[in-house]
């Protein structure tokens, strides 16, 4: 059975199998829960659920994915996670949620991407742009930061991670800086030196105070700031400002290795300054 961003059938075994495809962020991860619902219907302890057409994930997401673990955990059933990519992966291990699932085995992922000794000259870059604070319009975010990335020897391997978090950090300028008021405006700017990567995004809103966001405890499934979170465990820094502008979230993330000269490289680098 398809329902949206999702097929619900048989694998070969006669397993439960749901097949997710696109991307699952806030607007649609409730499918995701519909779906695995669905599938567990179906007799066999496990349900297989297929990643290999998910073109990006959220909070949203990922939460979704969690909570429908937990719920089939109750019932002595598993999902298993087919062609998780490596970042979701670490994600989930990051946090805590690896014991909700079962996985394919490592060599299922294929092998890991690698930077060639030539392709470690620099590559600076810069982008600036604004978007009207429409909901449609984080995918396209992501892309143009995407685009950066991917043009960066070696950025491919942290791709998905800023991905997430530019996404979130844009959702939450959207929905949250700009109240869904479409007249208003977000500022996104990207820099990178090849070695690392900053994104800006600021919004008009007033703001918040970021160390009354909690923490959650690993395994722990909070209602609201799993997207924060999330940012906070993928990007190596992550910090806010606040002025008349409004708000900017500030996400750092190295592409390389930090030894010490790369480190004395970052801080005279026009990245760094931004």
């Amino acid at each position: 059975m398809e329902i949206p961003c999702a097929v619900v059938a048989k694998d070969d075994d006669g397993n439960p199998l749901v097949s997710l495809r696109g991307d699952l962020d806030f607007r649609n991860a409730r499918y995701l829960l519909d779906a695995v619902t669905l599938a567990a219907r179906m007799p066999g302890e496990t349900i297989i659920v297929d990643l290999r057409a998910v073109t990006f994930m959220d909070s949203s997401g990922i939460s979704a994915l969690v909570r429908a673990a937990r719920s089939l955990g109750g019932e002595g059933r598993a999902i298993r996670l087919a062609r998780a990519s490596r970042h979701l992966i670490q994600l989930l291990n990051t946090a805590g949620f690896t014991r909700f699932f079962r996985f394919d085995t490592q060599e299922d992922w294929g092998p890991p991407p690698r930077v060639t000794r030539g392709s470690l000259e620099r590559h600076w870059q810069h982008t600036a742009f604004t978007i009207p604070a429409r909901l449609a319009l984080i995918s396209h975010v992501r892309g143009k930061i995407a685009e950066i990335i991917e043009s960066v020897p070696g950025g491919e391997e942290h791709l998905d991670a800023i991905r997430l978090a530019v996404g979130e950090a844009a959702s939450n300028a959207v929905r949250h800086g700009c109240g869904g008021n479409e007249e208003l405006k977000v500022g996104v700017q990207c820099s990178t030196d090849g070695d690392t990567v900053i994104v800006e995004i600021t919004d008009p809103g007033s703001g918040f105070d970021p160390t009354e966001v909690p923490t959650p405890l690993a395994g722990e499934l909070r209602e609201g700031g799993m997207g924060i979170h999330f940012m906070r465990l993928t990007m190596d820094h992550v910090s806010y400002h606040f002025d008349d502008r409004g708000t900017t979230v500030r996400l750092r993330k190295r592409l390389r290795g930090c030894d010490a000269a790369a480190r004395a490289n970052d801080a005279a680098s026009p990245a760094a300054a931004a």
